[in-house]
């Protein structure tokens, strides 16, 4: 027998074309916040779910928020010090969060391991 996850899965691509949903009973009151407005929500076997309508959607559950919120930290920790112990550490910290969010919202295709370079 097939546990629910495959089940929301197979559902998912049937209607949308892939498989990027999430349970409502894993997302705080503030993530469920305009929820509707990216996604259809629905009922399988009693679970609330939410079917994304756009496959590239950025769950807010993704490494996006937590190097966003890690460079936002960052950045408020030298402005609260008046930046008076800032370091060429922080700022390389900063920059490599940066980065990250760079990467994570517009990935460099990989084929074989091997970069072949980024399409617009």
């Amino acid at each position: 027998m097939r546990d629910i996850t495959e089940r929301i899965d197979e559902l998912c691509e049937w209607m949308y074309g892939h498989t990027h949903w999430v349970c409502l009973d894993t997302l705080s009151d503030q993530e469920k916040v305009g929820l509707d407005k990216v996604a259809d929500i629905g009922s399988v076997d009693g679970q609330q779910v939410a079917f994304y309508h756009d496959e590239n959607y950025i769950d807010p559950q993704t490494p996006v928020r937590e190097a966003l919120k890690e460079a936002s930290i960052s950045i408020a920790c030298a402005l609260e010090d008046d930046m008076e112990n800032l370091q060429m550490s922080d700022l390389k910290h900063i920059q490599d969060k940066i980065t990250e969010l760079e990467n994570l919202l517009d990935p460099v295709p990989f084929t074989n391991g091997r970069n072949q370079g980024v399409t617009s």
